[in-house]
């Protein structure tokens, strides 16, 4: 119940001044904020400050004279809110997740078009052509501060900002805020380009949007990536900082999950899932310890076990010249990724029933690099894989199966 003295010295909309929180200046009082058309908000618009309920009031104010902010700083960024969600450069749709960005300058175009190629949009051909170049770069390790990419990206020195906004009922949360400098978000966003890289005959670009698609289950029709867990993979890409690990144990529960189909091979395993697992172990231990491809030199249990089970598999498929119903992988690849001590003796009797089926020269090649792994284990299997370890094992298997599965050149 509010109290006398607040009815008392409540005034009228033009009578309530304060100083403006936004324009540091004594003005009237925004009584009211104006609606913003959001995607997914309420058709009528949502408020981006509004106080609807007396819980919320304080010191005998009320509505949002409670937010200090002036009638003409609501009027200015209410006209500039709607005018970025009316136009496709300035903001996307991730997931329930709302992104808006802008560069602090008169004519912010070429910087808006130019980030939002990160998210898929094909519309501007030019800004396309740019990332091609970014990937270019990023697969040579070169970064924004190298000369030779001062053409690619003009203006550098523009102060850059990013907003995520989700709707709530009527109002608009906001979920994090970026400001940087655009030169060093741009080489940031390089160098996330270049850590989720792991093939390196694949010149596309990853945009946020596929990262988000492969944290879902490809049979949900209305699965959506949590706000929070995509602003905190946003912020890491943004500032070069390690990834969420909710971002790894998400992907990693897709992998053991998921099952591939017949006209869909690649969704159980692919290079933008084995890519988020690459750098999310990169970043975490703050050295390269993923490559892009099958590695000799890394001796982690984890990374060979999963190497190995590649190479079962590929036994497995040769004696039968391919024609499989369910691979070892189907029934095996779960238990194998958390509790390989369990599994893998059973999978090594498999694999010697189906060596016997192969040729002789099969038989050799297979049994040496059969026992070139076996020594780096030094013939025992690790009990258990914690999450980091599961990663590895998941980067070894693609990695071997690759190098299995790719023919040697010869010179």
């Amino acid at each position: 119940m509010r109290s006398v003295f607040s009815k008392k010295n409540e005034k009228k909309d033009d009578e309530v001044k304060t100083v403006c929180g936004i324009l540091g200046e004594k003005s009237v009082t925004a009584r009211l904020h104006d609606k913003i058309k959001f995607p997914g908000g309420q058709a009528s618009g949502c408020q981006l400050v509004c106080m609807n309920d007396t819980a919320f009031e304080s010191y005998g104010k009320t509505q949002s004279y409670n937010s200090n902010v002036s009638e003409e700083a609501m009027k200015k960024y209410t006209t500039v809110f709607n005018k970025l969600l009316s136009d496709k450069k300035h903001y996307c749709i991730l997931g329930d997740m709302v992104l808006v960005w802008f560069a602090l300058k008169s004519d912010d175009s070429a910087e808006s078009s130019f980030f939002s190629c990160f998210f898929g949009n094909d519309s501007d051909k030019k800004a396309n052509d740019k990332i091609a170049a970014i990937m270019k770069y990023a697969r040579s390790g070169f970064t924004v501060d190298e000369k030779s990419i001062d053409d690619i990206i003009a203006d550098k020195k523009a102060v850059f900002y990013i907003a995520g906004l989700t709707p709530n009922s009527s109002r608009i949360c906001q979920k994090f805020m970026y400001k940087g400098n655009f030169g060093d978000m741009m080489s940031n966003l390089i160098k996330h380009q270049n850590d989720m890289l792991i093939n390196e005959n694949n010149t596309r670009p990853i945009f946020f949007s596929g990262i988000a698609k492969e944290l879902i289950s490809p049979k949900s029709n209305n699965e959506k990536v949590p706000s929070p867990l995509m602003s905190a993979i946003m912020l890491a890409a943004l500032n070069n900082t390690k990834y969420p690990d909710a971002l790894l144990s998400t992907v990693i529960r897709r992998v053991k999950t998921d099952s591939d189909e017949e006209n869909k091979p690649y969704i159980k395993l692919n290079d933008t899932r084995v890519g988020i697992i690459k750098a999310c172990l990169n970043r975490k231990n703050k050295k390269e310890e993923i490559t892009m491809a099958w590695n000799e030199e890394n001796k982690s249990p984890a990374y060979l076990c999963g190497g190995l089970f590649a190479v079962y598999e590929k036994i497995q498929q040769d004696s039968s010249g391919g024609n499989l119903n369910r691979t070892i992988k189907d029934s095996y690849f779960s238990s194998a990724c958390s509790r390989p001590s369990s599994v893998f003796p059973k999978l090594a009797k498999l694999a010697q029933n189906h060596m016997r089926k192969l040729s002789e020269g099969s038989e050799i090649y297979y049994n040496k690099m059969l026992g070139d792994i076996m020594s780096e284990l030094d013939g025992s299997f690790p009990a258990t894989l914690n999450l980091d370890d599961q990663g590895r094992f998941i980067v070894g298997y693609y990695q071997m199966n690759k190098k299995l599965y790719t023919p040697n050149e010869k010179k």
